[in-house]
Parts: C-alpha cells; sequence; structure tokens
C-alpha cells in the first residue's frame, strides 16, 4: 500500500495598501491578517503614520 503526499503548495500575497478606512480612533495603528488556515496565520507589520490610508508594501 502505497501512501500519497500532498505535494507543498505555495500561494504569495503582495499586500500594498488600504485607502479610506474608517477612523475608527485618532491614532490608527493599521495592519492586515490574512490566512487559508487558522493555525497558519500571517500579518503585516503595523502603519503607524496612515492612518485611513495605510501602506505596507508587503
Amino acid at each position: 500500500m502505497s501512501i500519497l503526499l500532498n505535494p507543498i503548495q505555495l500561494l504569495e500575497l503582495s499586500i500594498i495598501s488600504a485607502q479610506d478606512l474608517a477612523p475608527v480612533t485618532r491614532s490608527m495603528h493599521t495592519y492586515a491578517i490574512a490566512w487559508v488556515h487558522a493555525d497558519r496565520r500571517l500579518s503585516t507589520r503595523v502603519d503607524n503614520s496612515g492612518r485611513s490610508n495605510p501602506a505596507w508594501d508587503d
């Protein structure tokens, strides 16, 4: 009996920026989170200066 292993699959995301976010607080610390599986979440760095138009280029 042979066991088939799933090949490694690569998903590449480029998080560039966001526009016109709702101003929830005066000093927003915005970041983005992406995941396909709940056990493997990744996030961008925090953009402290972008306010409602943050840019990450990650």
